[in-house]
């Protein structure tokens, strides 16, 4: 999909996990298309790397804001939030995409201590998050994209955790859609396949058998690029999906149709 013909100019976009990874990478492509971009993170070094690089590819040279704060903190949300709309008054797309990954297997001695942390972080903190915004988004009428999971859709062995919780997220998006649609705000879900990004799959523990299984299951013969997810943030954020609302879209190539699915 091109970006060409979309812009966010002058609008304010808050990524969560922004500071690395995906986040980054989301957050990057909204700055080129002109948007005002938070840098949220917990590492202050990664934060002021990312924001140097996020300046520079500005069409007008916006300096993005950098918050430290951690998601699964009801005071550091808040403090995010303040200061979002302290410094720019506004809020128009929230991108929920911090999240965590621990594989548990049912026999796994830490099973509910992992399982307890992915529900905080995956689940509890976008939905405390959606309802700090919301009088702001209300008032521009923006839009929330959250990021759930291809195991989400089809469950994954070794983790029930991540894919309970990333479910949930499925299901959040659907409830905020239709109580928030008559509101003006516009919330949808994407569902990212297996995605070529080895700094998750390191947290994940996946072994590149993983991956090589994933490609050969899937009907495009190929695993996912952050770009296919980056790609598909930005169109569900943007004015050309007005009349997208309560919808989850798997980005993976086809794999959760297969009778395989996520199950490889």
């Amino acid at each position: 999909m091109s970006t060409g013909n979309i812009s966010f100019a002058d609008k304010v976009v808050l990524v969560t996990g922004s500071s690395s990874g995906m986040g980054y990478q989301m957050t990057l492509a909204f700055a080129k298309l002109g948007a005002k971009v938070v840098i949220q993170g917990r590492d202050s070094n990664k934060m002021a790397a990312a924001a140097s690089q996020v300046a520079a590819v500005s069409p007008k040279h916006y300096t993005p804001l950098q918050v430290k704060a951690d998601v699964g903190s009801d005071a550091d949300l808040q403090h995010l939030v303040d200061s979002v709309i302290r410094e720019y008054g506004q809020l128009d797309v929230l991108v929920n995409n911090a999240g965590i990954i621990a594989m548990s297997p049912i026999d796994d001695p830490d099973l509910m201590k992992k399982f307890d942390e992915q529900i905080k972080i995956n689940v509890r903190a976008p939905v405390f998050l959606s309802s700090l915004v919301t009088p702001h988004l209300m008032r521009t009428r923006g839009n929330i994209v959250n990021i759930s999971s291809g195991i989400g859709m089809r469950a994954f062995p070794g983790a029930i955790g991540y894919s309970v919780s990333k479910w949930a997220v499925i299901m959040v998006s659907e409830a905020l859609a239709l109580e928030l649609g008559p509101k003006g705000i516009r919330v949808n879900t994407i569902n990212p396949g297996f995605i070529e990004n080895q700094a998750w799959h390191d947290k994940a523990g996946y072994g590149p058998e993983v991956g090589i299984a994933f490609k050969k299951g899937n009907p495009l013969g190929r695993n996912g690029r952050i770009e296919d997810i980056v790609n598909m943030v930005i169109f569900l954020a943007s004015d050309a999906a007005s009349y997208v609302n309560g919808v989850a879209i798997p980005v993976d190539g086809g794999i959760t149709k297969t009778i395989q699915g996520t199950n490889l």
